[in-house]
């Protein structure tokens, strides 16, 4: 491959990017659940034989502490659905007390007035609600739910966000190439509920294309044209211009590293610690000691194989937008590389 992903100009600002990252990430994410009410197509969770398996609180508690103590001071509460887990509140009160910054991802159709009141006195600062449609049978579709009480908690959310200062939300998306014509006007559809939207492609079902699509490329400019420059998505431009490549490959664009390594960390319900959830294993967080498992050797040797994708690839928003955000300043001749070096998708 030539050009600027193989230049010593494009070399020297990765290695100068991963030079600046920091080996302990900002926030941990936490299943507390496999439990979930909903039966995305997507996902296991709601279509597991073992979908009662939770945690006791103290267990949480004890891998928050070792979160807190490796330095880090954000958690992310998933599932599952969280909002299935009954400790919920008792665990972000502590998580609060310790002063650390919690969200809540979830598919919001628990979320009724009276339990997002109790979530935020409690401490919790965020939610990010997964949703793919405002159309009541695609909903169904997806999901296998009624997407009337999802509506209510939009604006519950709303109401919240306006009421209390710090809490924020934000909604993300997964698109399909069937999906990705009507996401525009999604996204434009929860603008005017004053919802942001973040975008990603479905994972697991690839390559859902055979090759170049002119139409599913002209429906992501959609989005980057009419939506992105409002501020109703927040993906990075090149991240949703990459999607259908990678609904034909199931792979990153070439020569960009992935940068989840350093940014992501997952601890499973039996305690496994990874710094991305298709790699292996650093330990287990109830055995050893989290900033340990971060700093030591097998990190290491797993963030350099993720930066050379010798990994499984994705694309991801942990992996695809914290890179791109980095490397703003030169993402038009990123951008003009990933044309030369991907294809004609004419």
């Amino acid at each position: 491959m030539s050009g600027l992903a193989e230049s010593k100009d494009w070399s020297d600002k990765i290695d100068a990017l991963l030079r600046d990252m920091p080996l302990v990430p900002r926030m941990a994410t936490i299943l507390v659940t496999l439990r979930c009410n909903s039966h995305c197509f997507y996902c296991n969770f709601g279509r597991s034989d073992n979908t009662a398996s939770e945690l006791p609180a103290d267990v949480v508690l004890r891998r928050i502490g070792q979160v807190r103590r490796a330095g880090i001071r954000e958690v992310c509460f998933t599932g599952g659905e969280p909002l299935t887990w009954a400790p919920l509140v008792d665990v972000l009160t502590e998580t609060s007390n310790q002063g650390m910054r919690a969200t809540l991802l979830t598919n919001g159709t628990l979320l009724t007035g009276l339990r997002l009141r109790e979530l935020i006195s409690a401490g919790l600062g965020m939610v990010v609600i997964s949703l793919d449609s405002l159309d009541p049978r695609t909903y169904r579709e997806h999901r296998g739910l009624n997407i009337a009480p999802v509506l209510r908690a939009l604006e519950l959310l709303v109401e919240a966000r306006e009421r209390h200062e710090g809490f924020g939300f934000i909604a993300t998306s997964v698109v399909t190439p069937e999906t990705l014509g009507s996401a525009a006007r999604f996204a434009l559809e929860l603008e005017a509920r004053g919802v942001t939207v973040q975008f990603q492609p479905v994972h697991g079902h690839e390559p859902a294309l055979s090759g170049p699509d002119p139409q599913v490329d002209a429906n992501v400019e959609s989005i980057v044209a009419l939506v992105v420059p409002r501020g109703a998505v927040i993906n990075h431009p090149e991240y949703l211009r990459h999607i259908p490549k990678f609904f034909e490959t199931g792979r990153p664009p070439a020569g960009l590293p992935c940068l989840a390594g350093y940014l992501y960390l997952l601890i499973d319900l039996e305690g496994e610690v990874r710094i991305c959830n298709r790699m292996e294993s650093l330990g287990n967080a109830d055995k050893d000691d989290l900033a340990a498992m971060l700093t030591g050797d097998l990190a290491r040797t797993i963030r350099e194989r993720m930066i050379r994708q010798e990994c499984p690839g994705c694309w991801l928003l942990c992996s695809g937008q914290p890179v791109l955000e980095r490397l703003s300043p030169y993402l038009s001749a990123l951008h003009a590389t990933w044309e030369s070096h991907q294809g004609d998708r004419a």
